[in-house]
């Protein structure tokens, strides 16, 4: 096959792809609900009925390809970068010139919102969510907060999307009533004693007002991820389930760990199309223009991180030494039917007694 056929029919194929994702329904979202300690992950995300505040959108806004053949002529990169983009801002953003358009764009939305995506669409054909992961991820930084999260559809098959971040902005930590507020961006420590910590992390989100993009994905982008452990019941029933009658802490293990992460790569495995957001907070002591050219520039660094990193080091192969298609042998228990059945009465008898 000659090199122009080669490059026609992968422009074709891409075209497909885009006319595809573009077709999807545009929605938007409304202020969620007061979430409860059961929630692991909570933030700028698809679904109004979701447990924090949240942003969504379809994947593809109708002119978000308007340089598909530009970007199909460099199919032979490792990743090609597809666009640059705020909101429903479609061109690709030099940070050597930064487009007046692009400024615009951000200012109107600034009118109505303080928290605004900028966001970056790359080819993830060759760019797995493990590489990426390593990519923000160094080996000596693997203890720092990060995340890889996939998603599974009714047990056995892959979901639609991989989320991963690292570096939050925000880090609250509950121990007991004990709450400590980390903030990383400006080097600030708080401690607070809180009747229910979980009301802290609304109380930190009730300010944002999200811009809500039709260009995202429809699901999380973004916001609140952690966990909240199983003796976080205590502050929901905090008169029958008091902390000080909690066991001893041997541990010394948070109750409630979530970090604000604004920084997120979400990887769509249907379009192969990884999306690098990051979002700018608007601040009353620095302009708008300052504040969209530092964003603008921290998410050109973000990406290019991942881009400039994806091919090495290259992964070690990793083996498996078991037989996959074989349930693993039954454990021996530790106690005798008759002493579980005795102790399973008593615990109904506890529920009971509440």
């Amino acid at each position: 096959m000659s090199h122009s056929a080669s490059l026609a029919s992968g422009i074709s194929s891409l075209q497909t792809r885009v006319a595809s994702a573009s077709s999807r329904t545009q929605r938007c979202v409304e202020p969620s609900p007061r979430c409860r300690p059961v929630a692991a992950a909570m933030g700028l995300h698809t679904e109004g009925r979701s447990s924090a505040v949240g942003v969504r959108g379809s994947a593809m806004g109708p002119r978000a390809f308007q340089k598909v053949t530009k970007s199909a002529s460099r199919i032979g990169r490792k990743t090609a970068q597809v666009t640059c983009a705020i909101a429903d801002q479609a061109p690709a953003v030099e940070m050597s010139e930064l487009p007046d358009e692009g400024f615009e764009a951000f200012k109107a939305k600034a009118a109505t919102s303080n928290l605004i995506p900028l966001f970056e669409r790359i080819f993830s054909d060759q760019l797995t969510p493990v590489v990426a992961y390593g990519c923000l991820v160094k080996e000596d930084d693997r203890e720092a907060p990060s995340f890889l999260l996939e998603s599974v559809v009714n047990g056995d098959q892959s979901g639609r999307y991989t989320y991963l971040g690292a570096r939050p902005s925000v880090e609250m930590v509950a121990q007991g009533n004990k709450v400590t507020v980390l903030d990383h961006v400006k080097g600030d420590r708080q401690v607070t004693t809180e009747e229910d910590p979980m009301i802290k992390l609304e109380d930190m989100s009730k300010a944002w007002k999200p811009y809500k993009c039709p260009e995202l994905p429809e699901t999380f982008c973004g916001g609140w991820v952690g966990y909240a452990g199983y003796d976080t019941v205590r502050y929901v029933y905090s008169s029958k389930l008091p902390n000080e009658k909690a066991a001893e802490d041997d541990r010394g293990l948070a109750d409630i760990h979530f970090g604000l992460y604004k920084d997120v790569v979400v990887f769509d495995n249907v379009t192969k199309i990884a999306y690098v957001v990051h979002w700018v907070e608007l601040d009353d002591d620095a302009t708008l223009e300052s504040t969209y050219v530092a964003g603008c520039k921290h998410l050109r660094t973000l990406s290019k991180r991942m881009q400039d990193t994806v091919v090495v080091p290259p992964l070690p192969a990793g083996k498996v030494n078991l037989d996959l298609s074989k349930r693993p042998a039954l454990g021996k228990s530790n106690t005798t039917k008759e002493k579980f059945m005795e102790m399973l009465a008593q615990a109904k008898e506890y529920i009971l007694a509440g």
